[in-house]
């Protein structure tokens, strides 16, 4: 039987794997994977979220969640910022939430072009917020 890991050993390894913690309680680690929110509670070793299949035990949830690669070819990774140009006409409330949801999946940062102004969209960015101060700033 393998070795019991302690909720901050297990915190760390989901760091470790490029997933962003949100929350970490006595009974809880909250954690982004595919732009959806993952909770796993130590105590019962129980996961649940809309990215992952609803399960119990650490080993099962280190194989759903095992980082995926960018393309067919696991030796390509992304080393440079992403820059997204989209069509005229495209709607700011439709194409930040996208962006944000790319950047957390392949945790990378991109460059937001959008009549004639751009901004960096990272994995963290609120993108209420970020609308908000497009046409604001």
């Amino acid at each position: 039987m393998a070795k019991k890991l302690t909720p901050e050993q297990i915190e760390q390894k989901i760091v470790d794997l490029g997933y962003d913690i949100i929350s970490v309680t006595q009974s809880m680690i909250k954690f982004w994977y595919r732009g959806q929110k993952v909770q796993y509670f130590p105590k019962s070793e129980w996961f649940s979220g809309k990215s992952v299949k609803d399960s119990r035990g650490i080993e099962e949830l280190f194989k759903q969640i095992t980082p995926e690669p960018v393309t067919k070819n696991s030796y390509l990774r992304i080393v440079s910022t992403v820059v997204f140009d989209p069509l005229a006409g495209s709607n700011l409330q439709t194409v930040i939430p996208d962006i944000i949801a790319f950047c957390k999946l392949y945790k990378c940062n991109a460059e937001l072009k959008f009549n004639g102004c751009q901004n960096v969209i990272t994995p963290s960015t609120d993108a209420q917020i970020a609308i908000k101060e497009w046409f604001n700033g």
